[in-house]
């Protein structure tokens, strides 16, 4: 076995052949480290490998050589990537996609992953990269390399798939579930904490604003909270009033066209680049600036933790779309279903038997099986590869960080809640109540809008037109990370679905493909 680590947070401990990476709840403790090898070991010497690592509720990834195989693993949601490859029969493993890829005696471009990451313009499904020398464990998954033969397998330990429902009538039941769901969460937070300052980064909506609420419940005051932006930008306000009504400090981070300009030669830009690609995923750009500025103008405590609201809109129900509401899908609507929601053009034939692997015909599928093979393809894919993946801005500048609201006590709730009540955060939205203003509050514009986005050929006017103003009037100015050139060009030629990701992932595999080029040189 040869590994490639470079970790800038969450480092490695190793107790013989066994390597850990990160931290579990478990025994009304946070183990990380060797009391977390320690616990692995008793745990596997007496379940299964799929029970030992179902239990497990945090962030982590694992491998351990033992006398006739290999295992290793991540956590529910890859938090903390795993990259493979078989090299003469040895295998090689890290989370350092680059480095191992470097290592590597070729390189063969993947023409079927290169489509794929050019029409969702985030990701690459599944355990593929865009090299095929390159694999990736997917969220909840482990495998085995048998030394003997040189034979690797995979193994799926956790599916999130709804039933046993609560009773839908029962209010008050509801309530207290949820509420005892969410408490959990706050005190199992405290707990990875460790006292240690948390670092929330608080946005208008309700993810983040459940997380200070969480901390302010369970009477945790070492809290710092940020927000970034163009000066005065709505959300911002939103955020201060969040913070000041918690007693918790506040950073503003101001973002205008000329710093996004001077980030496009930053070397530290481009290092964070390379870790967040990893062959994989579209690097997440916008938080880069807000923590390299809060670093550099000392706000930051040496033992701070960025806590996230990643991405508990899921569990709740966000991403259901109406289509899950009818009272039945055949499986070729339910693939357009997933085609038309995670992709922006037609896949080719091979792409397409690419996506419907993942989703066997089975005889019998209800609304609520399909709406959870949805969510959870969004999971392992998008939520996975790219809105958790932006957690790599916090390792390179050297920070921990904990994802709280997809903890296990998150998952056991949401999954016993019903398709209606999760259908646009129904339940999550009734049991929440806040006086102050939020961005996921409807609104008459919001609405208008949602509807004109979904007239076939009418949608393509305004979304173009709005890509134009953004690159001056966005909240964020990161339109201005590219120039004027590149921008407008996609506006007016490309694709109506048109982001600054168009143009990221675009770059990513122009140098892939050159750099494929020269190493067959």
């Amino acid at each position: 076995m040869k590994t490639f680590f470079s970790p800038k947070a969450y480092s490695w401990t190793q107790d013989g052949g066994f390597f850990f990476r990160g931290y579990f709840i478990a025994e009304d403790h946070c183990l990380r480290g060797a009391e977390a090898i320690a616990y692995l070991k008793k745990s596997f010497s007496e379940q299964t490998s799929a029970a030992v690592l179902r239990s497990l509720n945090g962030c982590f990834s694992l491998i351990w050589e033992r006398e006739s195989d290999i295992l290793f693993a991540v956590d529910r949601l890859r938090s903390l990537p795993l990259f493979y490859s078989v090299v003469d029969g040895a295998l090689w493993i890290g989370d350092d996609a680059a480095s191992l890829a470097d290592a590597l005696p070729q390189w063969t471009f993947d023409e079927v992953s290169a489509e794929e990451f050019i029409s969702t313009e985030i990701f690459v499904s599944g355990a593929n990269t865009l090299l095929k020398e390159l694999r990736q464990v997917q969220a909840s998954e482990y495998c085995l390399f048998q030394l003997n033969g040189a034979q690797l397998s995979t193994q799926s330990y956790f599916h999130a798939e709804h039933g046993n429902f609560f009773d839908d009538t029962d209010m008050d039941n509801l309530r207290r579930e949820f509420m005892a769901a969410y408490t959990k969460t706050g005190k199992s937070l405290v707990k990875a904490l460790d006292g240690r300052t948390a670092v929330l980064p608080l946005s208008g909506g309700a993810d983040s604003r459940m997380i200070a609420a969480l901390l302010k419940q369970e009477g945790y005051s070492r809290v710092i909270c940020y927000t970034y932006g163009r000066e005065g930008n709505p959300e911002s306000e939103i955020s201060r009033k969040v913070a000041e009504s918690m007693g918790f400090t506040w950073y503003m981070v101001p973002y205008t066209a000329k710093m996004w300009e001077n980030l496009r030669s930053d070397p530290e830009l481009i290092s964070y680049d390379r870790l967040g690609f990893a062959f994989t995923s579209t690097p997440h750009l916008q938080d880069f600036p807000a923590v390299k500025y809060l670093k550099e103008h000392g706000l930051l405590p040496e033992d701070s933790v960025f806590v996230p609201g990643h991405s508990g809109d899921l569990l709740a129900g966000s991403h259901i779309t109406g289509e899950f509401l009818a009272q039945s899908l055949s499986h070729e609507t339910f693939l357009r279903t997933i085609v038309q929601k995670f992709y922006n053009s037609s896949p080719s034939h091979a792409l397409m038997q690419r996506i419907a692997a993942r989703f066997p015909k089975l005889p019998s599928q209800d609304m609520e099986g399909l709406a959870s093979q949805s969510e959870w393809f969004n999971t392992q894919e998008r939520q996975s590869k790219f809105i958790v993946n932006s957690v790599r801005v916090y390792e390179h500048f050297g920070y921990e960080w904990l994802i709280p609201l997809w903890d296990n006590d998150q998952f056991d709730f949401w999954k016993r809640v019903s398709l209606p009540w999760r259908f646009q955060r129904k339940l999550y939205f009734q049991i929440v109540d806040s006086k102050l203003p939020s961005t996921n509050d409807v609104t008459a514009v919001g609405k208008l809008a949602d509807r004109v986005r979904r007239i076939p050929g009418i949608r393509q006017i305004p979304r173009r037109t709005t890509r134009f103003f953004r690159y001056w009037y966005s909240p964020l100015n990161i339109d201005h990370l590219f120039p004027a050139r590149d921008y407008f060009k996609e506006v007016f030629l490309g694709s109506s679905t048109f982001s600054t990701q168009t143009i990221s992932s675009q770059r990513h595999l122009k140098w892939l493909r050159k750099k494929c080029d020269s190493r067959k040189g």
